[in-house]
């Protein structure tokens, strides 16, 4: 039995989708399982152990490079779809639902379609109103397999234990708490203010160390507004992480504190407790179901607007210092 899954778009929407993959192999487990996924997202499947193929589509380039470079993104377009179509799908789900991964959808050769949406031409599930992992699982159900334990996984290797000891032996913290910090996100409005982190930080127990992750773009202002905090011990290693790295450092993690972001669904598929920051998104949506985890958010006057780069509200900065203390100091107990 050959089967296709599609699953494109952010880090964090894949990550979603790794527990489902993991189902349906538990479901056919003598299926070749082809996975159709982004390019940034390929390496959270490079010791996945449920993948036979992986086929990658660079979606972002395109989306950016498209007037620029026409021919050269069209061309990627269609090597990507004759890959898709070599091989025969007895069944193809799409767990996107986007217009960018139902293409791949409906061109393969599949004998039964499946997608998250109101796409016509496939068999469907479309209830957005569901937090975004039950939404997936009706996905499945629509494609025949039964309800099941769908948590999300990241396989890793002695490779990212090893970098990770050395970061943490280099930096002398091997004996403390590690509390990780992701302060930064794609959309401005999710992200409370560094400031705010720097006065987090240094409200912290003693036995505490902190380790911030970001991009290399965000290396240089973590370093602006995290020096001379009166934790003595912070370490940043935005940008020196790769995505498995980083699953690595969050599995050692006393506690991480971050916004609505990709190290937020790592820090939840790793197990581990997290305060995340919520306002311009909806938690019932997207936020980490874990009994681990703990949602902050504006008491009052936030409506969720779902803005990218401007909250006329301002209402991550509502959120209080003294608020996010008292919740870490809980959990860290």
């Amino acid at each position: 039995m050959n089967i296709l899954l599609i699953k494109q778009t952010s880090l964090g929407d894949v990550l979603h989708a790794t527990g489902h993959i993991r189902r349906v192999r538990e479901y056919y487990p003598d299926a070749h399982l082809t996975l159709l996924t982004s390019v940034g997202a390929a390496d959270l499947f490079h010791y996945n152990p449920h993948i036979d193929e992986l086929i990658s589509f660079d979606r972002y380039w395109i989306k950016y490079q498209w007037f620029r470079h026409p021919i050269v993104c069209l061309r990627h377009g269609l090597e990507t779809m004759a890959k898709v179509r070599q091989r025969n799908y007895d069944l193809a789900i799409d767990l996107q639902g986007r217009w960018k991964t139902v293409l791949f959808l409906w061109g393969a050769r599949a004998k039964r379609r499946v997608v998250k949406g109101r796409w016509w031409f496939a068999t469907r599930f479309h209830q957005p109103e569901l937090h975004a992992l039950r939404e997936l699982d009706g996905v499945l159900e629509v494609a025949g397999l039964p309800r099941a334990d769908s948590q999300m996984e990241i396989h890793l290797s002695a490779k990212e234990v090893e970098f990770v000891n050395d970061q943490l032996a280099r930096a002398g913290i091997t004996n403390k708490r590690l509390v990780v910090l992701s302060p930064l996100s794609r959309w401005p409005t999710k992200d409370w203010a560094l400031q705010r982190y720097r006065a987090l930080c240094d409200a912290l127990p003693a036995d505490c160390a902190v380790v911030v992750t970001g991009t290399e773009d965000e290396r240089s202002m973590m370093s602006t507004h995290l020096t001379g905090l009166a934790t003595p011990q912070v370490v940043n290693l935005a940008g020196q992480l790769s995505l498995l790295q980083l699953a690595e450092l969050m599995r050692r993690a006393a506690v991480v504190i971050c916004g609505d972001s990709f190290p937020m669904h790592v820090a939840v598929a790793c197990s581990v407790p997290v305060v995340a920051l919520f306002a311009p998104t909806d938690e019932r949506r997207v936020g980490p179901l874990s009994s681990e985890s703990i949602v902050i958010r504006p008491e009052q006057g936030c409506d969720r607007c779902y803005r990218r780069r401007h909250c006329s509200n301002q209402c991550m900065a509502r959120i209080d210092v003294s608020k996010v203390v008292a919740v870490v100091k809980q959990v860290l107990g």
